[in-house]
């Protein structure tokens, strides 16, 4: 890997990042953090899916980019995501609602680097 594609991909990671935090009003920390509190942990399955899907991370990675989770832990969360995505919108709660349209609004306008 290049350093240019390198630090392209660390600004596309920092720029998703910044994205979550003023959507959710969480901070980095609790992003990445090992917070088992319900909705840090689905804002956290849905930056996992940011990272799968928008940056095009693997999941080993994006699992040391999250405090050295496991890539299985990383699965599971953009397992958790795609079954949220096949619910019925009047089924999910306001907070898997904001979820979903932050989500949306990332694969219409993604991040530029």
């Amino acid at each position: 890997m290049t350093s240019k594609t390198k630090s392209a991909r660390i600004v596309l990671i920092s720029a998703l990042a910044r994205r979550f935090e003023n959507a959710f009003r969480i901070t980095p920390h609790a992003l990445e953090g090992r917070s088992r509190v319900e909705p840090i942990v689905l804002y956290r399955h849905a930056f996992m899916h940011a990272l799968y899907h928008v940056a095009g991370e693997n999941t080993p990675r994006i699992g040391v980019l999250l405090d050295g989770r496991h890539h299985t832990a990383v699965l599971h969360g953009l397992k958790r995501i795609r079954n949220l995505r096949k619910r019925r919108r009047s089924t999910l709660t306001e907070t898997e609602l904001e979820v979903l349209d932050v989500l949306a609004d990332l694969e219409v306008n993604p991040p530029q680097v």
